[in-house]
């Protein structure tokens, strides 16, 4: 009744029956039905089944009641009617009038009254034969004979035996049920033969009580024939009252119908029960329907404000907050574009390193440097067409692509950039102009495959760094070249030899937990590679050797030695356990080309296992790069190593092409928020927003955050408030030699060991 009356409020229009439909489909899913309605049901199946059987036993008992009742009262009428047949016929007038001696014996001995009580008074013979039958005729105030058809009824009513000195038994005369009695007359010592026999016939008396049928409910009283009594569930009850002492000639069914007053009062009580319950799940359902409701509105907020900043986080994805010019991502999102708006021209894409970089941030600071990256990106704009895209992809890393109609055309362009870039003087406020010196290097691009001319165009920077900079290079050209890869046999060479003559070192930096912010424990230690020089021992490092190891592939050697040292080293820590070790997770950086071998997870495996370390302690930290090369294989890899108990991290998260959506099929146990974002989180809203967005990510998913290049205590409470788990940077510590014999590294450097005081907010 009430979902009808809920589907004629909702359904009046076409909206409004949608919102019916919706109604329903947040009914069904809000609601428990499975566990509310045994819940509710059971109770009132028990309720309901003992208040029918108490209304079953009420009505048996009252029944049985009912029939001891009716037969006493026929019993009494009987006892009476048989005691006064039974003086009349011990009487001598009675003995004489059957013998004819008293003519006047009916006249004087009857009258209105007797007939009142008695309506049929018949005489038999000695041999049974009927003699004469009187009633009494009101109309005509006289005692007339009985007529014949009431004599034959009586006449029938007499057993065929002999008449008996006193018998009672029920008959019907004229169709209506008579108690008779029968009597031997005799005379009044009772001495000598009988002279016939006395018969009179009272009229049963019924139920006159209103009190007791409004009680008992009784209906009707009758004297049927047999026949089958007729009963239903809530129908009228018909109850057979047997006589068994009454039985004479013809046989009547006693039958006493009533009301099922109980049966009706339980179905009243069970009618009030369910709609009890009809109205608690009602409610039940109506409150889960609202509470659903609520849940959805905030759900439906929670999903707009999610779409909002993701708006916000892709529309950061695809621009450079420094710079305005487009990111990693924003340059391979619009090359398609760029293809379809001038499809009968050729792309190139230029990769431009500036080689001073570096020394412009040690004298002007962070500050100078930015103001010095956005006069480049300024000028890159003057430069180049319109129609060419410009992007800034890391720290001091851009990339144009230019359209041409030839090659000619597209490299004398080249060519004219390269050298209006090493012309080029930046003047930053409250510093003298400073010059500006850049790799170049470029690639024509596939329209099928734009990423790979990005690659081909970085490999071409590379090559013309190595070479001294401050020109530029077409990736597969030749000419010019020889110098350059001499550079890099020569970076590769000094790589392979450290590792031949196991010069590579650890150097370790632990990293605090923010969480507990009156400690700051250390919990995660990141393990670097450092080169020991053979003539004077000290340790050393240079990208320039990444990108030699990257260019002749020898990388893969590198991240093996290191991982052998690194997890030979962990396990002696662990085994000597000093103080604050067993809590710790050790980093190690792998490359792609280490993730995507088919047998390294099987290897380290056997390498855990030789040395006894648990899987728990280590941790391999991935680039975007890696993962993102083959994804399917890099996913399967992952997981495989978490299955196998190790712990992974995505490194330097936000300077790669990753969308942070991608974060959620990565199985990650922590990742680091690359230092660009954490060095302008307290000066830009995009940096904080993006943290912020990773911070909640990891909420949801169950990942870490550790922010990197953590400097000044200001920005470590910032951090925190943002719900960072984890700090790294030289506020923490810078690295330090690291080495499996104890003493050699200090596990418990926390906040409590440092010569500053942090304050935290409430």
């Amino acid at each position: 009744m009430v979902m009808a009356l809920l589907r004629v409020i909702f359904s009046s229009s076409r909206a409004e029956l949608y919102r019916w439909r919706r109604f329903r489909r947040d009914l069904s899913r809000s609601v428990s039905w499975g566990a509310w309605i045994p819940g509710i049901l059971g109770p009132t199946a028990i309720s309901v089944g003992w208040l029918w059987a108490s209304a079953l036993q009420t009505e048996s008992i009252k029944n049985q009641l009912l029939i001891r009742f009716a037969q006493e009262r026929v019993n009494q009428a009987a006892q009476s009617l048989s005691a006064e047949t039974k003086d009349y016929a011990i009487w001598d007038e009675t003995f004489g009038f059957l013998k004819g001696a008293n003519p006047d014996y009916i006249s004087k001995n009857f009258n209105s009254y007797t007939f009142s009580r008695i309506p049929f008074v018949a005489f038999f013979g000695e041999d049974g034969s009927p003699l004469s039958a009187y009633q009494y005729n009101n109309d005509r105030r006289r005692i007339e004979p009985l007529p014949a058809a009431a004599k034959r009824d009586i006449l029938d009513l007499i057993p065929s035996e002999p008449v008996s000195p006193s018998r009672m038994f029920l008959g019907s005369v004229a169709g209506k049920p008579y108690l008779v009695a029968l009597q031997s007359v005799l005379p009044t010592n009772a001495n000598g033969p009988s002279s016939g026999g006395l018969l009179f016939v009272r009229a049963v008396d019924r139920f006159q009580s209103l009190t007791l049928n409004q009680a008992i409910g009784i209906i009707s009283e009758n004297f049927l024939p047999p026949q089958p009594l007729k009963n239903s569930l809530l129908g009228p009850i018909e109850i057979e009252i047997k006589h068994p002492q009454l039985v004479g000639r013809q046989t009547l069914q006693h039958v006493v119908t009533r009301r099922p007053m109980e049966r009706i009062q339980a179905l009243q009580a069970t009618l009030l029960v369910l709609g009890f319950d009809l109205l608690l799940l009602s409610v039940i359902a109506v409150r889960s329907y609202l509470i659903r409701r609520r849940h959805r509105k905030v759900d439906l907020e929670r999903l707009r404000h999610q779409r909002r900043l993701s708006r916000d986080l892709s529309q950061r994805e695809a621009t450079d907050s420094l710079t305005g010019l487009l990111s990693e991502l924003g340059l391979i999102r619009s090359f398609k574009g760029q293809g379809l708006n001038f499809p009968d021209f050729l792309q190139l894409v230029i990769h431009i390193n500036l080689d001073n970089f570096s020394f412009v941030m040690s004298s002007m600071g962070r500050s100078g440097g930015d103001m010095a990256l956005i006069g480049v990106a300024n000028e890159l704009r003057r430069f180049v067409h319109s129609s060419s895209l410009i992007a800034r992809i890391s720290a001091d890393d851009f990339v144009c692509c230019i359209i041409g109609t030839s090659d000619a055309s597209l490299l004398s362009e080249l060519s004219q950039l390269a050298q209006a870039i090493n012309q080029l003087k930046i003047t930053v406020e409250g510093h003298s102009p400073i010059s500006i010196r850049a790799s170049l290097g470029a690639s024509f691009v596939d329209p099928a495959d734009p990423v790979k001319a990005l690659h081909e165009a970085s490999v071409a920077c590379r090559i013309t760094k190595m070479g001294g900079g401050a020109s530029y290079q077409l990736y597969g050209e030749s000419q010019g070249a020889t110098t350059t890869y001499l550079a890099i046999q020569h970076s590769n060479e000094e790589l392979l030899a450290a590792i031949r003559d196991d010069r590579i070192r650890l150097f370790a930096q632990n990293a605090w937990s923010l969480v507990d912010a009156d400690r700051f424990p250390s919990v995660y230690v990141e393990l670097l590679a450092r080169i020991e020089a053979v003539s004077d021992g000290h340790c050393y490092w240079n990208e320039s050797l990444i990108e030699a190891a990257a260019f002749c592939g020898t990388l893969k050697l590198l991240d093996i030695h290191v991982l052998d040292l690194a997890i030979a080293a962990i396990s002696n820590i662990v085994k000597a356990s000093p103080a604050g070790s067993q809590n710790l997770v050790y980093a190690i950086n792998i490359t792609a080309d280490v993730l995507l071998t088919d047998n390294f997870v099987s290897q380290l495996d056997r390498q855990l296992e030789q040395h006894g370390l648990d899987p728990a302690f280590l941790c391999l930290e991935l680039t975007e790069q890696a993962a993102l090369r083959n994804p399917i294989q890099a996913i399967s890899t992952m997981k495989r190593l978490r299955k196998l108990g190790v712990k992974l991290a995505m490194d330097d998260f936000g300077t790669g092409t990753t969308s942070l959506g991608y974060l959620r099929d990565l199985p990650l146990d922590y990742v680091k928020i690359d230092k660009s974002y954490v060095w302008r989180l307290m000066s830009e809203a995009t940096s904080e927003l993006v943290i912020q967005f990773v911070v909640e990510l990891g909420k949801e998913i169950g990942f870490s955050t550790i922010a990197e290049g953590v400097e000044d205590a200001n920005l470590l409470v910032k951090l925190q408030e943002l719900g960072v788990t984890i700090a790294q940077g030289y506020l923490v510590t810078r690295p330090k030699p690291f080495s499996g014999k104890e003493g050699l590294w200090i596990f418990a450097d926390s906040g409590r060991d440092r010569d500053f005081e942090i304050v935290t907010s409430s």
